[in-house]
């Protein structure tokens, strides 16, 4: 995509990179975005086999510098991807933008969010996230970034 670097991080099974790929499935879903906008969003996801996964339309969702990073995170028995700036979310907590996809575990195929049902466990992956990738430079204070 124009303007779009894509990783990888740790423990990664999806890749989000804009698929070349003809016989890639898209699906049309509810995903859910937290950051400085929240709330449900429409997304148009394509799957590609079982290790590829990514966004049509990141360009709205994400700024044209942003590296865009994706992991995936188990909650109990739901499994959720995520799409986020891993140098903001280390950075700029605050203000990092991230997109969350729950898949069906047995298929990885894109299901809808339901923010009644998902949010508490939206919050638990942010939460993950924060462990898991932690600050650079400072450490997160009630959600503000602090020096050592």
């Amino acid at each position: 995509m124009p303007g779009h670097r894509y990783s990888d991080c740790e423990q990664v099974v999806m890749s989000s990179l804009p698929g070349e790929d003809v016989f890639s499935t898209r699906y049309d879903i509810w995903g859910f975005m937290f950051g400085p906008t929240s709330g449900p969003r429409r997304l148009s996801v394509h799957m590609s086999g079982h290790d590829n996964i990514w966004i049509s339309g990141t360009q709205y969702l994400f700024a044209a510098d942003v590296e865009v990073s994706t992991t995936r995170v188990e909650v109990g028995e739901r499994l959720y991807i995520v799409f986020f700036d891993l140098a903001r979310h280390q950075t700029q907590h605050q203000n990092t933008t991230y997109v969350f996809i729950r898949v069906c575990a047995a298929h990885l195929t894109p299901v809808n969010i339901r923010a009644e049902d998902d949010l508490q466990d939206i919050l638990r992956v942010l939460l993950v996230l924060a462990s898991r990738f932690p600050a650079i430079g400072g450490s997160m204070v009630s959600g503000e970034l602090s020096s050592p």
